[in-house]
Parts: structure tokens; C-alpha cells; sequence
């Protein structure tokens, strides 16, 4: 490995430790995996250093191989999405929980009455005559 090499690698350790958009897109990620269930509670640790070390070669590769791209363009790019991930990550959650709201309000008055199958919470419609 040449000097100038290992030079652009210690330049982009310390750019790497201060890219706010690469940290947002792996706690995005996570959270998002979370939701789907792919980490697993007491795993988020080693997802995210799984992901910062990746991450880190990804930015390292491109220093070296395509210098044109530089950190600070790939932390806007991860930060934009890191943005979108927070959003479907909300979205799952939320229409996960609709489900467990509208059974924990059931049987409420007005707002756990249902108007699809009964006319008050616990009450079967008269038919009629």
C-alpha cells in the first residue's frame, strides 16, 4: 500500500467520523429493520457497527477509486435518504399500531363503536319492522 494511499485512507477515518447523513441513514436502517423484523431486539450494536464498517469501505472505495465523489456529496445523498427511510419506518409502525389501538378503544362509547356491524360498542342493531 502506498504512502499517499494510507494518507487518503487516515483523511477519510476522520471525514467518515463527522458525515451526520451516513449516521442517520444507519439509524434509519436499523430502526426500519426493526420494524420489519430483521434486528432483533439487543442487536442494534452489532448492526450498527456491521453498517458503519461498511459504510466505511463504501466511502473509502469511492475516496480512492473515484476522488471526485467526495464524502460530503455521499453524507447529503445518506442524509436525503435516511430521511425517506425515517418515513416508511413511521408508516410501518403506525399502520402497525392502528390494529392494536382500535382493539384496545373497542366497546368505548363513540369512539370504540363500531358502524359496520353494530350500532353501540357491545350492541347488535335492531332490526326494522
Amino acid at each position: 500500500m502506498s504512502i499517499d494511499i494510507l494518507n487518503q485512507l487516515v483523511s477519510l477515518s476522520a471525514q467518515f467520523g463527522a458525515l451526520a447523513g451516513v449516521a442517520a441513514l444507519i439509524a434509519a436502517g436499523i430502526n426500519l429493520g426493526k420494524a420489519g423484523g430483521v434486528v432483533k431486539d439487543g442487536t442494534a450494536d452489532r448492526w450498527k457497527a456491521g453498517l458503519s464498517l461498511l459504510g466505511f469501505v463504501v466511502i473509502a472505495a469511492l475516496g480512492i477509486f473515484k476522488p471526485d465523489l467526495t464524502a460530503v456529496i455521499l453524507d447529503e445523498q445518506a442524509a436525503k435518504l435516511a430521511t425517506v427511510l425515517v418515513f416508511i419506518t413511521g408508516f410501518l409502525f403506525q399502520t402497525g399500531l392502528v390494529p392494536v389501538a382500535h382493539k384496545a378503544f373497542s366497546g368505548f362509547p363513540l369512539i370504540g363503536t363500531s358502524f359496520s356491524r353494530k350500532t353501540q360498542a357491545g350492541q347488535e342493531p335492531k332490526d326494522k319492522e
